[in-house]
Protein backbone atom coordinates (compact mmCIF):
# COMPACT_ATOMS: atom_id res chain seq x y z
CA UNK A 1 0.00 0.00 0.00
CA UNK A 2 2.74 2.47 0.92
CA UNK A 3 4.77 1.61 -2.17
CA UNK A 4 1.79 2.43 -4.39
CA UNK A 5 1.05 5.65 -2.53
CA UNK A 6 4.56 7.12 -2.88
CA UNK A 7 5.54 5.29 -6.08
CA UNK A 8 8.78 4.20 -4.41
CA UNK A 9 10.64 0.99 -5.04
CA UNK A 10 12.60 -0.77 -2.31
CA UNK A 11 16.35 -0.81 -2.94
CA UNK A 12 17.62 -3.66 -5.08
CA UNK A 13 20.66 -4.31 -2.89
CA UNK A 14 19.87 -3.24 0.69
CA UNK A 15 22.95 -4.97 2.12
CA UNK A 16 25.24 -2.68 0.10
CA UNK A 17 24.00 0.31 2.09
CA UNK A 18 24.50 -1.37 5.46
CA UNK A 19 28.27 -0.75 5.89
CA UNK A 20 27.94 2.89 4.82
CA UNK A 21 25.01 3.44 7.14
CA UNK A 22 26.89 1.83 10.03
CA UNK A 23 29.98 3.94 9.36
CA UNK A 24 28.08 7.23 9.16
CA UNK A 25 26.02 6.40 12.24
CA UNK A 26 29.21 5.61 14.15
CA UNK A 27 30.76 8.86 12.95
CA UNK A 28 27.84 11.12 13.85
CA UNK A 29 26.78 9.44 17.10
CA UNK A 30 29.30 11.30 19.31
CA UNK A 31 28.18 14.62 17.85
CA UNK A 32 24.53 13.81 18.46
CA UNK A 33 25.19 12.75 22.04
CA UNK A 34 27.25 15.82 22.84
CA UNK A 35 24.64 18.08 21.23
CA UNK A 36 21.94 16.57 23.42
CA UNK A 37 23.98 16.74 26.62
CA UNK A 38 25.46 20.20 26.28
CA UNK A 39 22.68 22.06 24.53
Amino acid sequence: MTIRKFKAEPPSYPLVDLPFSFALDSLFLPFAISAEIFH
